[in-house]
């Protein structure tokens, strides 16, 4: 994916723990936070209709809700998350779900903060999602295989940088 840079833009690379691949890119747009995952997708029919369904039941299953809504990008979901509190009580959040079905890519978008649950707040982020591009690459991938992602090599240098001062701080304390 290439992410289009906004100003007092936030970008937080997302790391599977168990094998420290990066499988997606949360930005920070404003009281907005955008999550962007690209998987491969087949040739003939896109993922969105069924990745979408799986969602509302998942989310059910989970104790919140999905309603499906038009979107610029066709169906999206509006959802009521559940998560506990600091004092154990189920509170929900809202997100919402949106799909976009590529040649032989799909990206899915998760929104939360302000333009998840209000339109008149989704405008930016609209924007900024149409502006990524998904290069897929030519190889071959089974459908929904998490599409590799490669962090810019000044973003790489960064968090070594980051993570050398965190360690030399650590040891002199």
């Amino acid at each position: 994916m290439r992410i289009p840079q906004r100003s007092g833009m936030e970008l937080r690379l997302d790391v599977e723990k168990s094998t420290q691949r990066l499988v997606g890119v949360t930005c920070g747009l404003g009281p907005n936070k955008v999550q962007l995952q690209a998987f491969a997708a087949p040739r003939s029919s896109g993922l969105w209709a069924e990745i979408r369904a799986a969602l509302v039941e998942g989310l059910a299953k989970a104790g919140g809700s999905a309603e499906e809504t038009e979107g610029m990008f066709g169906p999206a979901l509006q959802a009521r998350m559940p998560s506990r509190s600091n004092d154990g009580r189920v509170v929900y959040q809202p997100a919402r779900f949106m799909g976009v079905d590529g040649p032989r890519w799909f990206l899915r978008v998760v929104i939360n903060g302000p333009a998840a649950g209000q339109d008149d707040s989704l405008t930016d982020v609209l924007s900024f999602v149409r502006s990524v591009v998904v290069d897929r690459g030519d190889e071959p991938r089974p459908p929904r295989e998490l599409l590799e992602l490669r962090a810019p090599q000044a973003v790489v240098d960064a968090a070594a940088a980051k993570q050398a001062a965190k360690q030399q701080s650590a040891g002199q304390v």
